[in-house]
């Protein structure tokens, strides 16, 4: 039984290739399934996508069922051949990151945006 709130999960699909889930409310141990649930219907789509981005900025907790959720969407996107983006985190979340060292891990998700150019984040653009 969820006893607390809910994580909303909104799909948004925007430049072709390209899927955007914008998360709001706790993302946590009663809550990842579905985002693992989200993040794999997102990845199972055809065509796959080329780019998969997680907007983290509605999102108020990430406990370390979440962290451990990253990291399994970060697998599986690397065996997809998806690109992961990371955004939104706000300057506690990217304190425990680096923490964890899951910085390191994610480096590339959170560094380098789904875009070739100059342009801003799909999650950016779409809101």
């Amino acid at each position: 039984m969820n006893t607390t709130e809910p994580l909303t999960i909104t799909v948004q699909h925007g430049e072709p290739g390209r899927v955007v889930l914008v998360l709001s409310g706790p993302c946590d141990f009663e809550t990842v399934e579905d985002l693992r649930r989200a993040a794999d219907e997102a990845l199972a789509t055809a065509p796959a996508p080329q780019c998969l981005t997680l907007d983290f900025t509605g999102v108020d907790v990430c406990d370390s069922s979440g962290l451990s959720t990253l990291i399994w969407i970060k697998r599986c996107t690397v065996t997809d051949g998806v690109r992961l983006h990371l955004v939104g985190f706000d300057a506690h979340q990217h304190q425990v990151m680096q923490i964890t060292g899951l910085d390191v891990y994610l480096a590339d998700a959170l560094n380098a945006p789904c875009q070739d150019h100059n342009e801003e984040s799909a999650a950016a653009t779409a809101t």
